[in-house]
């Protein structure tokens, strides 16, 4: 499902992108489907979530979040199109938003966020995701390696520890 979906991605606008486009490529049955996805998003924000899941060696070039944009570029400039629910866009900001969330807390040594912390939070992931997204449709011209440089530098000092 997912390999079938990573080759619809490459060649299909999300809004031309079904399940049964996806179930006649895979060659799998709706309800092999509805067992693991619960719909067409579900599978695609799975590519990007099982890549971070993947993610070993924290300093390996390898595990670079930009450059796995960069080499599925295709499929992430039409998963990058679509706003709202489920869309890739709000799986990217809420799984940074938890993920720097969790760091923070646990480096802080606090049980939970204050309003000032959420705000700052929200203020930084989503000015992460606009930058990756600009990048990658603005033809993704700095490296990879830069980028992913460039937006460890303005993380701030709190997070530093988790990453």
């Amino acid at each position: 499902i997912l390999d079938a979906t990573i080759k619809l991605m490459k060649t299909n606008k999300v809004n031309k992108l079904t399940v049964q486009k996806i179930l006649d490529e895979a060659k799998v049955s709706r309800s092999t489907f509805y067992s693991f996805f619960s719909d067409k998003y579900d599978v695609i924000n799975y590519y990007f979530k099982d890549y971070l899941e993947s993610r070993t060696d924290e300093n390996s070039e390898n595990n670079c979040a930009y450059q796995f944009l960069y080499d599925n570029k295709d499929y992430f400039l039409n998963a990058f199109q679509v706003e709202g629910q489920n869309s890739f866009n709000s799986f990217f900001y809420d799984h940074y938003y938890k993920s720097c969330a969790e760091a923070y807390l646990a480096n802080m040594n606090k049980e939970s966020l204050s309003e000032s912390d959420k705000i700052e939070l929200e203020f930084y992931c989503v000015g992460a995701l606009h930058i990756a997204k600009q990048w990658l449709m603005n033809g993704a011209k700095e490296s990879p390696k830069y980028m992913s440089e460039l937006t460890q530098k303005l993380i701030p000092e709190k997070y530093w520890k988790h990453f």
